[in-house]
């Protein structure tokens, strides 16, 4: 019996580690990097942007993506829609590309990737996030802007992974900026990925 409680203790301290986000399976053979590394397809999103010269006073636009179809509405009012296709590939070497099909129009975003340190005084655990540092985007098959190529190794994206498993991913967004000359916006949302390999 001593060793039929011992071996109990064990597996559940083993497996208590396998989870990350709040949205993980509880135990996976796979993992969190080889679940992550892979072709995925963004299935559906909901971004709300915020902006305006003053904080208290947001003018709010949400994107909502299903069935490769983006919905824009202002201040509660459909104003557009549009196509839009989106193509994630992490390799396991740390790089990743984005490809975008946004009204017929395609982008290409590259970078590196990586995942976010283990420190005690930091809100996330461990592989919790995964830092997007951008190199180059090419837009539209020709026009490229590599003003983001060597400067710096910040990221400038963060991903709060929610679920990750070996088929779905599910992140939230959650971001403020101020830009000289345009004022204030802030991002929230989420986004759902499906593997496609």
């Amino acid at each position: 019996m001593k060793y039929l409680c011992l071996s109990t203790f064990i597996l559940v301290i083993l497996l208590s580690g396998c989870k990350k986000g709040k949205e993980d399976p509880f135990f996976s053979f796979r993992s969190r990097e080889n679940r992550l590394c892979g072709k995925w397809r963004v299935k559906e999103f909901e971004k709300t942007y915020y902006d305006g010269n003053d904080p208290y006073q947001w003018q709010a636009t949400t994107y909502k993506l299903k069935a490769n179809q983006v919905s824009v509405t202002s201040n509660g009012v459909e104003i557009e829609k549009y196509a839009h296709i989106e193509d994630w590939i992490i390799n396991e070497d740390g790089t990743y590309e984005i490809n975008y099909l946004i009204q017929n129009v395609p982008t290409v975003e590259t970078g590196n990737w990586s995942w976010n340190p283990k420190d005690k005084n930091k809100d996330f655990k461990n592989k919790e996030c995964v830092y997007l540092t951008t190199r180059k985007y090419n837009y539209n098959n020709g026009e490229e802007f590599e003003e983001y190529t060597g400067f710096s190794n910040t990221p400038d994206k963060i991903i709060v992974l929610e679920k990750l498993s070996n088929k779905k991913i599910k992140y939230n967004i959650e971001y403020e900026t101020y830009i000289k000359n345009s004022g204030y916006w802030m991002v929230k949302g989420f986004v759902i990925m499906e593997r496609q390999d």
